[in-house]
This record gives C-alpha cells, structure tokens and sequence, in this order.
C-alpha cells in the first residue's frame, strides 16, 4: 500500500503563464479583425481560446475600443469599394452581407412577414379564414 505524499512533496502547479494579450499579438488580432476576420478566430490564429478574448475586451478597455475600430474600418473599406464601384465591389458586398448581416444582409419578404404585389403577380390570390374557439375546436359555420 503506498503512502499519500505530504503536501510539501506534492506537485506544483508550473508558473504563470507567459502573457497571452501582450503586444505582439493585440496587434496581430487588431490587424486581423480590420480586414474581417472574427474576434474568436484572429484569437485562434495566435493561441489563444476564443473565450479570453471575451474576457480581455472587459479587462482591457483600450484593447475593447481598437477592436470596435478595427471592424469599423473593416465596414468602411467595403462601403468605399462599392461607393467608388470598384472592380469586384460586389465581393465587399458580400463581406458586408456575411460579416453584418443585420446591417447588410437582404430581406426577402417571406422573412420580414411584409408581401409586396410581385408576390402576387400573375398567381391567384386565395383567403382564408378560420375560428377557432376557445376551447379549441373548430366552429361551425365559423369558416
């Protein structure tokens, strides 16, 4: 039977890790999101978990604001493209498209909820209309 080792015999926990957000790499996440790459993978692409980055935009505030430039120099370099109607502009408007869609992205109106008359041009309109009561059972002479 072996004998638990004493606490001063047990095994350190190896020393602190080297800095992960140092210079070196806020630069290199910086200059990655300016060009569109996400937070998480511009992260990635330097070692680090995803997940710090979240936490280091809140540790850091001064590295917080760099990143929301960067992406909006990243959004204006792609309006100024497709403003000038640059060759292949239609790539930045796929950028905007994909990296904002909630900004750039085209509504259709199946998606709004909102009909247009192309919807209805030249196709037969039908409307109906049931009740139903509260008790959920269909009404008769109610259709």
């Amino acid at each position: 039977m072996t004998k638990a080792q004493p606490k001063s015999e047990t095994r350190q926990k190896p020393g602190p890790k080297p800095e992960l957000f140092n210079d070196e790499n806020r630069k290199a996440i910086i200059g990655a999101v300016s060009i569109g790459q996400s937070c998480e993978a511009a992260a990635k692409s330097v070692g680090i978990n995803s997940g710090n980055i979240v936490h280091e935009k809140k540790r850091n505030p001064e590295f917080a604001k760099a990143i929301e430039d960067a992406e909006g120099k990243c959004e204006r370099h792609h309006l100024d493209r497709i403003h000038k109607a640059e060759n292949r502009w239609q790539a930045s408007a796929w950028m905007l498209e994909r990296k904002w869609p909630h900004r750039w992205a085209q509504r259709r109106a199946q998606e709004s909820g909102e009909l247009t008359p192309a919807d209805f041009h030249g196709k037969p309109i039908v409307i109906e209309r049931t009740v139903v009561r509260a008790n959920g059972k269909q009404a008769k002479g109610d259709t």
